[in-house]
């Protein structure tokens, strides 16, 4: 028994610890990395956090100990994280005569370089798309060119609908190539505009006002600061994952990738601190989609969701992570919009036709 009760004080120190690092994963979300950047980190481990302190939970509740209490408490404080997380929504598709489907999908440029290894991806994209029907189409990491080669705006106007759409290049090349931003959809555009970030190449967001029957909205497209990993960096976790990285060489490496992830973090700081003021000044209803490159448990998502819902948490189901690359799977790509809005059949589509999934729901707007 004394050896039970000494083991169950170290079990209970190490219980206080995940305690701890349970609720400065809540703190990620309300004090910006440019303060406290390491804070993020514990914001991106959330998920990992919360099950721990579940099996703590599990472990004490086993023994009938009181306990238990310790991290059963924090986890209900933070009871908002799981349900940005984890959806319960039981709201039913709907696709009545108001309904407007909405889709945001990063589609990697929609595999220019071909790092799926199968020639044919751009072409299915386009086929899923076409499937889709959106009538707001929200796209990041956008190409087109006007030779022939990949003329992705002609092949989207293909869509049911959509004929109108706004482009913003981050790269032009000889007026014959565009890397950037896009955004289609079958209503009137009547505003439009873009969102630049100080220092920061291939992330921005633009917004377009959409005229819709008697109601105007204002739809926004986001892409936030990337972490930019290099081959080298996907390689050393690769290692890391497998064991295999034991010299100095992987604390070396190490350090890098949390130099990129810090930055990363800081640099989403400043950008969601821009649109946040935008959307305040907004005198529309607004739709927010994109790729935020964060988490739930994030400054950026914290910031960017303030005052808006969540169309997944409204009506999605599960996880709904959407990250499909490398690095673990979480949820990064988001449709948000004002309460006024309602949300339908959030889903997320289960193509790995990029390094994301896209994601869809249908909104109707307030009477």
């Amino acid at each position: 028994m004394k050896n039970l009760s000494l083991f169950n004080k170290i079990v209970f120190f190490f219980n206080l610890l995940a305690e701890f690092a349970l609720l400065l994963s809540y703190l990620a979300s309300f004090i910006s990395p440019e303060k406290a950047w390491y804070l993020a980190f514990f914001g991106l481990a959330y998920p990992f956090i919360l099950i721990i302190n579940i099996l703590f939970v599990i472990y004490w509740a086993v023994q009938i100990k009181l306990q238990f209490l310790v991290s059963l408490i924090t986890i209900a404080i933070g009871y908002k994280f799981i349900l940005a997380s984890y959806s319960f929504g039981n709201k039913e598709q709907t696709t009545g005569e108001n309904s407007i489907k909405v889709i945001s999908y990063n589609v990697r440029l929609f595999d220019l370089y071909n790092w799926s290894g199968n020639t044919n991806t751009r072409d299915k994209i386009m086929t899923l798309l076409k499937e889709e029907k959106p009538q707001i189409l929200c796209i990041q990491e956008f190409f087109h060119d006007n030779t022939g080669y990949f003329p992705t705006i002609n092949s989207l106007k293909e869509i049911e609908g959509i004929k109108r759409h706004f482009l913003h290049n981050y790269v032009a090349m000889k007026d014959t190539a565009w890397w950037g931003i896009a955004l289609f959809t079958s209503y009137p555009i009547v505003d439009k505009g873009v969102i630049e970030f100080e220092k920061s190449h291939g992330n921005l967001c633009i917004y377009v006002d959409l005229k819709i029957n008697d109601d105007t909205i204002r739809v926004y497209n986001a892409h936030l600061q990337s972490v930019k990993f290099k081959p080298e960096d996907y390689q050393t976790m690769e290692q890391l994952e497998n064991y295999k990285n034991e010299n100095n060489l992987s604390l070396i490496s190490g350090k890098r990738i949390i130099w990129r992830l810090k930055e990363a973090f800081e640099k989403r700081a400043k950008q969601v601190d821009i649109i946040s003021e935008h959307i305040k000044d907004c005198p529309y209803e607004v739709v927010i989609c994109g790729d935020f490159n964060d988490t739930p448990a994030s400054y950026t998502y914290h910031n960017l969701s303030a005052g808006l819902d969540d169309a997944f948490i409204e009506s999605g189901s599960g996880f709904g992570n959407t990250y499909i690359g490398k690095m673990p799977s979480f949820r990064i790509d988001y449709i948000l919009h004002s309460p006024e809005i309602t949300s339908t059949g959030f889903g997320v589509l289960p193509e790995k036709l990029s390094d994301h999934h896209a994601v869809s729901c249908f909104i109707e707007l307030s009477e």
